[in-house]
């Protein structure tokens, strides 16, 4: 199986003139997981620039120069951009970054330098989930029955005037399953009502399987590059995924073979009507009895999915690279099954690794572990995917392989939580 190759590190300073005469390409943001990026920009012949506050970052010990800069102040990265295109060519910004502010700063950034980027309002737009609700019901792209409720009197009146289960998420940000509650009635809608004066999305409930359609967008022609069944944690009441499974179907699911291509063109359908561009994407969909559902949308890949594309043969980084550069990113898709389980603390403690020896039915195909957390780091069981300790992937040549090869990697002993009560 393919791993992402990790730089050599290096200590480069802001004040020390770029090497060479080569175009500069910026990853705003310079944690583990932007790392690739700056990687796969210096394959592609750019000198690399990252801001980050730690210049002990990943990404920003790896890249030819970084500023101890925040990836969320926009206007000092924008200022020191413009700085630089003064004596050298900006080519590209991009940020993997999920927070909003950091979006923003990619976003605005690309616009005053007049280089390819989503647009800064669209950005803005998506961190507000009423806004995509409105412009989804506007144009006729599948969504539940929804409202925005500012107190718990009315979210259990919005409850009970569906007369069923109903979700409740936060209106603003992208905390992923933070502050998501689901309440079976008007008295625990409004007994799980958040605190605070932000106003919350309750949206009908919709069973069925839940997918994740992610791809990338560049001159408003929308490619996907996957189809993931997301898999929640078996807790009661958690919307914290356990991982992902994508890639060729297998012949003994012919529900998700029904649904397929009707999940890629609702996903097609609201990336277009919320002007989605020169930008990554995931469309997360119900796939319920009426058909597809969009639940949510956003100018990222759902959590680790670049890491299932990388371990499906996809160099995905490489293609968001060049969207950012306004060029063809190709045509990244899964070459063969994938399934990645995330991996969780059971108990608060410290993170200890064990071996990483595959069981028998995981050997049997390409296979990896991949930390989020080092040895001695505190853990806690999982309030949301940025809790994970690290995943796993497993290759195969159908979904239904892949999912048993990679749940067989699960049952080995991967690590253990020291100082903790079971």
């Amino acid at each position: 199986m393919n791993r992402a190759p990790l730089p050599r590190p290096g200590r480069p300073s802001p004040e020390a003139p770029v090497a060479g005469g080569r175009p500069l390409f910026v990853v705003i943001g310079g944690s583990r997981s932007q790392l690739p990026f700056v990687t796969a920009a210096a394959a592609l012949g750019y000198e690399t620039v990252v801001f980050d506050l730690s210049p002990e970052a990943p990404g920003a010990r790896a890249a030819d120069r970084s500023f101890t800069v925040s990836a969320r102040d926009g206007a000092a990265v924008r200022a020191w951009c413009e700085r630089l295109a003064v004596g050298r060519p900006v080519a590209g910004v991009l940020t993997y970054s999920a927070h909003p502010d950091a979006l923003a700063a990619a976003a605005g950034t690309a616009r005053a330098l007049g280089l390819p980027g989503c647009d800064p309002g669209v950005v803005a737009g998506i961190a507000d989930k009423t806004w995509i609700k409105k412009r989804l019901s506007e144009a006729g792209v599948p969504t539940p029955r929804w409202a925005v409720a500012s107190t718990p009197a009315e979210a259990a009146g919005f409850c009970r005037e569906l007369g069923g289960a109903v979700i409740l998420k936060p209106a603003a940000g992208t905390r992923g399953s933070l502050g998501v509650a689901r309440a079976n009635g008007p008295d625990e809608a409004a007994r799980v009502f958040p605190n605070g004066a932000e106003p919350v999305i309750v949206e009908a409930f919709c069973p069925g399987r839940e997918f994740s359609v992610g791809g990338v967008v560049r001159e408003g022609r929308v490619h996907v590059a996957v189809v993931a069944e997301k898999h929640p944690l078996p807790t009661p009441g958690s919307f914290v995924m356990a991982g992902f499974t994508a890639g060729p179907i297998a012949r003994d699911d012919p529900g998700w073979r029904a649904v397929d291509e009707d999940l890629r063109s609702t996903a097609v359908a609201a990336v277009q009507r919320l002007d989605i561009d020169f930008s990554p994407f995931t469309v997360d969909l119900i796939a319920g009895p009426g058909g597809p559902c969009v639940l949510e949308v956003g100018v990222m890949l759902d959590a680790k999915v670049d890491r299932l594309l990388w371990h499906g043969g996809t160099d995905i980084y490489s293609a968001l690279c060049r969207t950012a550069l306004g060029r063809d990113h190709g045509d990244p898709r899964l070459e063969h099954a994938v399934a990645l389980r995330f991996l969780f603390a059971d108990r608060p403690g410290r993170l200890r690794h064990l071996s990483e020896k595959p069981a028998p039915e995981a050997a049997a195909g390409g296979w990896a572990v991949e930390w989020e957390r080092a040895d001695g780091d505190r853990v806690a069981p999982p309030r949301s995917i940025a809790d994970t300790v690290g995943w796993v992937a497993c290759t195969a040549p159908d979904t239904g392989t892949a999912a048993r090869r990679a749940d067989a990697l699960l049952d080995g002993r991967l690590f253990e939580v020291e100082g903790g009560r079971p």
